[in-house]
């Protein structure tokens, strides 16, 4: 009987882990034009316009894309997904990444409806 409960709790052990190492892909449309760039502490890190799947309104993301070689006059399909960073973050710093999965198209165009951004003089 004790092999039997043994053989359930790591069957259960690694179940648990297998769910937890699955992580979930996003689909992001980046514009063809970037908003700026920040600099949060020494490092300076591009912006870029985006459209979440199922959205249609472009936002900005500040965090970083690993992998992506943007180039401008580009419009991109690109899936992603969220790199969380482990430990005690400093200050201002981002919580996570994205990374680049793939490219899913890159088509030479100028993207449209892009809100216009406003900057202090």
């Amino acid at each position: 009987m004790p092999t039997h409960k043994y053989l359930l709790f790591s069957f259960l052990c690694l179940a648990l882990m297998i769910s937890c190492e699955k992580e979930e892909s996003e689909i992001l449309v980046v514009a063809s034009e970037l908003p700026g760039e920040v600099s949060p502490g020494f490092e300076v890190i591009p912006t870029y316009w985006v459209k979440f799947q199922g959205r249609n309104h472009w936002s900005i993301i500040v965090e970083p894309i690993n992998g992506f070689d943007y180039e401008e006059e580009y419009e991109y399909v690109i899936e992603v997904k969220r790199v969380y960073k482990q430990g005690e973050l400093m200050q201002d710093e981002l919580s996570f990444n994205y990374e680049l999965i793939r490219i899913i198209s890159k088509e030479k165009k100028k993207s449209e409806g892009i809100p216009a951004l406003i900057s202090p003089e």
